[in-house]
């Protein structure tokens, strides 16, 4: 498993991030967020959704699953998807599967991005993309990248 390391100053080199890994990854490969609250997750995504052209993303802490159709240079006769979950509320690995998370995870034509992501880490595939996110001193974010 390949393994890199990036610190960011201010929310928008988070979200610059964010793009170059949409950039970098494909469908088919959820990508698990961990980290503290306010550790930059949902920027990261929002800057991820930024590259397929998603202009408002927030964090879906209270419905668990938002879903945003997008075009994708992979193939443009097909309908793509950015899941954004958020299991921050969730209590159980049940509570997960409820909402048909398995059937996410697994899906080829979506970019799943999981916050919150402890629950299911078992469920994830091989193929999975893990991203941890610390808080340093000056509000500066290490990031780590797990492929």
């Amino acid at each position: 498993m390949a393994k890199k390391t990036y610190l960011t100053k201010t929310p928008s080199e988070t979200k610059k991030l964010g793009q170059k890994i949409a950039k970098t990854t494909f469908p088919g490969h959820p990508i698990a967020l961990i980290g503290d609250l306010g550790a930059g997750k949902t920027t990261f995504v929002q800057g991820f959704g930024e590259y397929f052209g998603l202009k408002r993303i927030t964090s879906p802490t209270y419905t668990f699953i938002k879903e945003y159709k997008v075009t994708s240079n992979l193939s443009e006769n097909t309908v793509y998807r950015v899941n954004h979950i958020d299991l921050y509320r969730a209590t159980s690995t049940e509570d997960a599967l409820s909402l048909g998370i398995k059937e996410l995870l697994y899906d080829p034509l979506a970019w799943t991005l999981v916050e919150w992501p402890e629950l299911i880490l078992d469920l994830l595939p091989k193929k999975s993309v893990i991203i941890k996110f610390t808080v340093k001193k000056n509000n500066q974010r290490e990031i780590t990248i797990t492929q």
